[in-house]
């Protein structure tokens, strides 16, 4: 069967996890500045190569026919679901993409896979399903959304409203924001009672590439107390300190450089990486990966004697 697009953005919101029963309320949204990214020096252009090398040539053709150009349409990708009793609902989860689309021309492609997609209405939308009720729908030239019908229409039914991104969000090439439901937190409770994780209520990270192409990383963590707060910052500064003494160096080097500022019911969480160190931690992570390495060939056959 050939890549396309519709199959493609099927495979973003994809799960092997048990559908548990659909609840309501969103507690997780993950949001992903694309056109932001594409903006910072050199790594614009290595995401810019890395998106073209994957992308099948089917996929392209389609995008073209749909009126989409990766690098001028899309500007945010953002993933809303809800996560209770410690799992994220996959019919609850969806993606919604942010941009400068032709909706006419995208329901037309989206029409022609009419091998693998169904048809059904929802209101004035065309929900567009495979088999197993993921797929997609063009809401208007400005959205469109990915995930499961029970999640999509959900969205549709409430115009796609969400509460704006805390100021502490604003602005990050990747942000992620976590609210813990006292149903979580009682179950972490349960089987571990002196678990830190029992008292976390909400945690907020910022992850930005800086125009020297430094990682800039943030994070927030609300906790149930301000006891709560200063236990966990202990435990994590305890943690922090016996990882450095083992780990290789450039990860050691990235765990020194790691801040923690304990105020009221807020942890607060801090760590910058230069480009070179963020550069041997990769090459570090390609060294133990299984299977020949970049550079690496077939070890050479020994010579045989005459």
């Amino acid at each position: 069967m050939q890549r396309t697009i519709p199959i493609l953005l099927l495979s973003l919101v994809a799960t092997h996890a048990q559908a548990a029963a659909p609840s309501s309320g969103e507690n997780l949204r993950v949001v992903f500045d694309f056109k932001g990214l594409l903006k910072v020096p050199q790594v614009g252009d290595q995401l810019r190569q890395a998106v073209e090398t994957a992308m099948a040539p089917e996929a392209r053709q389609q995008l073209k026919a749909a009126g989409i150009d990766l690098f001028r349409s899309l500007e945010t990708m953002e993933m809303r679901g809800r996560v209770d009793s410690g799992q994220p609902d996959p019919r609850q989860m969806v993606i919604l993409v942010k941009g400068r689309f032709k909706k006419a021309a995208a329901n037309k492609m989206l029409a022609s896979q009419q091998s693998v997609l169904k048809a059904k209405k929802a209101g004035r939308h065309t929900l567009w399903l495979d088999e197993k009720g993921q797929g997609m729908v063009i809401i208007d030239n400005r959205h469109f959304l990915a995930g499961h019908e029970l999640g999509m229409r959900s969205q549709i039914k409430k115009g796609l409203k969400a509460k704006p991104l805390s100021s502490f969000l604003r602005g990050a090439h990747l942000a992620v924001d976590l609210g813990l439901p006292k149903s979580v937190r009682d179950q972490i409770r349960q089987r571990e009672p002196q678990n830190p994780g029992a008292e976390i209520e909400k945690v907020m990270v910022r992850a930005t590439i800086t125009s020297k192409r430094d990682l800039e990383l943030k994070a927030q963590i609300r906790c149930t107390t301000p006891s709560a707060a200063q236990g966990l910052s202990m435990m994590a500064s305890m943690a922090v300190s016996n990882m450095t003494t083992q780990a290789p160096p450039p990860i050691a080097r990235a765990l020194r450089s790691l801040v923690l500022r304990p105020q009221g019911k807020v942890l607060g969480l801090s760590l910058s990486l230069s480009e070179s160190e963020l550069q041997a931690i990769t090459t570090m992570a390609q060294q133990q990966m299984p299977g020949p390495r970049p550079g690496q060939g077939r070890p050479a056959r020994p010579a045989t004697k005459r």
